[in-house]
C-alpha cells in the first residue's frame, strides 16, 4: 500500500476550522476512492503559519515525529504565503531520509511555466484543481526519470461535500461555514496573482443543496 504525507501550510484564524477547504476538498475526494485503505493511505500534516514563530525550526520539529523513509510521496501544497518555505522543506525531507517522489500543487504551481527551476527537487507538478490529478500521481508507479506534470481533469460533480464526509466537522452553534458553489472567476483583472483560467469549471449548487 502507499503511504502518502499531505502537508499543508494554513492561516487558521481562531474560530476557523482547523482543515482549510481547499485540503479538506483533496481529502474528501481521495477518501471516496474505492482504493483508499487498501491501495494507498493519505496521512495529513496541516502548518498553521499563524501559531508558528520560528518557521523553520519548528517546522523541522514537526517533521521529526514521522519516519519518513515509510512514505512512497509526500504532497505539499504551495500559496503565495508559504512560497518561500517549499525549497528548505524539499531540501529538509531530504536530510532526514526521505528518498521518494514529492508532489507540488497550488496557485503557485498553477501559474507558474518554470516549475522544474523553481522547485529543483520535486518530481510530480500539478496544475490547476487536484483533487484527480492527485490521486493518479499518487497512483503513479512507473520510475520518474524527468518531472512530470499533471493538470486538472477534476469533474466537480465527482468531488464529495467536505461537511457530509467530515472532513470538516460542523459544530452546535457553529456561526460560520465555507461553503463553494463554483470555483474560478470569469474575468481575468491584470492586477491579480491568481487570475481566471481559459476555461471556468463550475459545481452545480442543486447537487450540493442537501449537503
Amino acid at each position: 500500500m502507499k503511504n502518502v504525507l499531505l502537508i499543508s501550510f494554513d492561516l487558521i484564524r481562531t474560530g476557523e476550522a482547523e482543515t482549510s477547504l481547499s485540503i479538506a476538498s483533496l481529502l474528501a475526494f481521495l477518501k471516496n476512492d474505492e482504493r483508499y485503505g487498501s491501495e494507498f493511505f493519505v496521512h495529513h500534516l496541516p502548518i498553521n503559519l499563524l501559531k508558528i514563530a520560528n518557521k523553520a525550526s519548528e517546522i523541522e520539529a514537526v517533521l521529526s515525529v514521522f519516519d519518513l523513509e515509510r512514505f512512497d510521496a509526500v504532497a505539499i501544497s504551495c500559496y503565495v504565503w508559504s512560497e518561500h518555505l517549499i525549497n528548505p522543506l524539499t531540501v529538509k525531507l531530504r536530510e532526514m531520509g526521505f528518498r521518494n517522489k514529492i508532489i507540488l500543487g497550488g496557485p503557485q504551481i498553477s501559474y507558474s511555466d518554470q516549475v522544474t527551476e523553481e522547485y529543483p527537487d520535486c518530481q510530480i507538478f500539478i496544475s490547476g484543481y487536484a483533487e484527480q490529478a492527485l490521486l493518479e500521481a499518487i497512483l503513479h508507479s512507473e520510475p520518474i526519470s524527468s518531472p512530470l506534470l499533471f493538470r486538472n481533469n477534476t469533474d466537480l460533480s465527482r468531488v464529495p461535500s467536505v461537511y457530509k464526509t467530515g472532513e470538516i466537522p460542523l459544530t452546535e452553534g457553529q456561526k460560520m461555514v465555507r461553503l463553494e458553489t463554483k470555483r474560478g472567476c470569469p474575468y481575468r483583472c491584470s492586477f491579480l496573482r491568481s487570475q481566471g483560467s481559459e476555461q471556468q469549471q463550475g459545481s452545480c449548487l442543486s447537487q450540493r443543496q442537501d449537503s
